[in-house]
C-alpha cells in the first residue's frame, strides 16, 4: 500500500468532528473490547491506538496500529460486535460517532458518505495485502509488516519481537534473526521498544522479491457492499 493512499485519507473526517463526542484516554485505556456490542465508530485525533486480539490464554496479539487522522471501528456503526480490541498505546484523544451522528453528518454533508466508504475500502485493501503475503517467505512477511507500520505510524514504530511474531504467525527466533540481520545492514535501527526504518528502498526490494500485488477491485467492491449496504 502506497503512502499516498494513507495521506489522502488522513484527516479527511476532521471537518465533521463537531458532530462527535471527544474522549480523552490514558495510556493503555480501551476504546472498545472484542465481542463488545458495536455502538458506533471513532476518529483518532491525537496519539496512537492499537487494534489487538486477546487469545483464550489471555495473550494480547497486535493486529495493526491506528494513527492520527484515521477512522477505526467502522463496522460498529451497524451494532455488530467488535472483533478486536482498541487500546491507546499512549495518551490519546478520540472522537466517538454514533449511527445517529453519522446520519446527521451525511444529511448535512453528502460527501461525508464517500469519505466513510473510502475508509472502509482502505481497510479491505489492507486485508488483501495481508492475504497476499501469507505465502511469502519470512523476510518478506516481516518487511511488509514493517513497511505497513512505517506508513501508518512514521519514525517511531512500537516494536517487540513477540508482537511481530504473533501478528505474522512465525517464531520469535525468526523475527530476531531477520531484525538483527537488518540492523547489521543498516536497514533499520532498534532502540528499546522503538524501531526506526533507515533504508525504505531496501525494505521495498526485500518485500517485492517474488510477490506481485494484484488487487481484484471487483472483489473488494463486493466486500465493501457487505459493509455499507445498510447506509446506501
Amino acid at each position: 500500500m502506497e503512502r499516498k493512499d494513507l495521506v489522502q485519507l488522513r484527516y479527511s473526517w476532521q471537518p465533521y468532528l463537531g458532530f462527535g463526542q471527544q474522549l480523552d484516554l490514558d495510556k493503555d485505556a480501551f476504546v472498545y473490547q472484542q465481542q463488545e456490542e458495536g455502538k458506533g465508530f471513532y476518529y483518532l485525533y491525537k496519539g496512537i491506538v492499537m487494534n489487538s486480539i486477546i487469545s483464550t490464554d489471555g495473550t494480547e496479539q497486535a493486529i495493526n496500529y491506528i494513527t492520527e487522522g484515521m477512522l477505526f471501528g467502522e463496522p460498529g456503526i451497524y451494532h455488530e460486535p467488535y472483533i478486536t480490541n482498541a487500546r491507546a498505546v499512549r495518551s490519546s484523544v478520540v472522537y466517538y460517532f454514533s449511527d445517529f451522528a453519522y446520519n446527521e453528518i451525511c444529511d448535512a454533508f453528502p460527501d461525508a458518505r464517500l469519505v466513510f466508504t473510502k475508509a472502509l475500502l482502505f481497510k479491505l485493501r489492507t486485508m488483501a495485502e495481508i492475504v497476499t503475503f501469507m505465502n511469502g517467505n519470512i523476510e518478506q512477511k516481516i518487511a511488509h509488516y514493517t513497511i505497513k507500520l512505517d506508513h501508518e505510524i512514521g519514525e517511531a514504530i512500537p516494536f517487540t519481537q513477540t508482537n511481530f511474531a504473533e501478528f505474522l504467525g512465525i517464531s520469535r527466533k525468526s523475527v530476531s534473526q531477520v531484525i538483527n540481520k537488518w540492523r547489521r545492514e543498516g536497514i533499520i535501527n532498534v532502540d528499546g521498544d522503538v524501531l526506526e526504518v533507515k533504508d525504505r528502498q531496501r525494505l521495498k526490494e526485500i518485500r517485492t522479491l517474488t510477490t506481485n500485488f494484484d488487487y481484484n477491485i471487483d472483489y473488494l467492491l463486493s466486500l465493501h457492499q457487505v459493509f455499507v449496504k445498510k447506509r446506501l
